[in-house]
């Protein structure tokens, strides 16, 4: 009987022991759970993170590509590549509008480099169109890259045109000089008839459809008549056709001026 109670005794411990035990295991529950949660929150940051790494490092080639385009493209620029530096311009083109709704911030720097080399390469062309010396070809060549970059429309063309090329005109005008009367009227005047023949001859040969668009003054007015679209294409039309003509009689009172 003792040891039955002596027994009875130590198993009455121990499951009290078990009960704390327990109590204690309840009450850390929560925590358990909260630290598991973070933990597969965690690793599925993780998992993304690793994936991305993994096409990142895949699509390696295309995203140097994509880095060094505005890079590349004013180097083109510099040394006179436009046919590259247009079609890295058009790649890059195409990139920003795929991810531009994307808000992704190296996306935009890089079309805006992109921006800042087209730009130059504007400027250059246009220089190139200063030039007093520039022949037919090479204005040719300026006039078909500003058409592929679409830089301006039309009209705005070629008025720049007409305007980097009376800048050449007014140059060789104002480089005359002379104490002679007689002499100073020859050098102006052999100046002025040889800067408006080249640039009159530059346009007309760069510009072919110019006779094109005096036709369509004709045609569109009585095709379209009452059309709001067809009367803004004809007064496109006729604002093209008379820039040639208002710039010869620009250039003919400034030699009037001059003497």
């Amino acid at each position: 009987f003792v040891g039955a109670s002596e027994c009875y005794d130590v198993v009455r411990r121990e499951v009290a022991d078990v009960e704390r035990g327990l109590e204690a295991m309840r009450a850390s529950l929560p925590a358990l759970r909260a630290g598991c949660q973070a933990f597969a929150v965690r690793a599925e940051q993780i998992s993304k993170a690793r994936a991305a790494h993994r096409r990142t490092l895949a699509n390696q080639s295309a995203l140097l590509d994509l880095l060094e385009a505005p890079s590349l493209q004013d180097t083109c620029v510099r040394h006179g590549n436009y046919d590259e530096a247009l079609e890295i311009q058009s790649f890059v083109d195409k990139a920003t509008r795929r991810h531009g709704d994307k808000k992704i911030a190296a996306i935009a720097q890089i079309g805006e480099g992109s921006r800042r080399a087209s730009d130059a390469m504007l400027a250059q062309l246009l220089d190139k169109l200063r030039d007093p010396h520039v022949t037919l070809p090479e204005c040719l060549k300026v006039v078909g890259v500003l058409r592929r970059a679409d830089a301006m429309d039309e009209t705005a063309m070629r008025r720049a045109f007409l305007r980097c090329r009376e800048r050449a005109a007014a140059e060789a005008a104002a480089a005359v000089d002379g104490a002679d009367a007689y002499e100073y009227v020859k050098r102006l005047t052999d100046a002025h008839r040889t800067r408006v023949f080249d640039v009159a001859t530059q346009y007309r040969a760069v510009f072919a459809d110019d006779e094109e668009d005096e036709d369509e003054l004709t045609s569109d007015s009585s095709a379209r008549g009452g059309e709001k679209s067809g009367a803004e294409e004809t007064n496109d039309a006729f604002e093209r056709s008379r820039l040639l003509r208002s710039w010869c009689t620009h250039r003919t009172g400034e030699y009037l001026r001059r003497l």
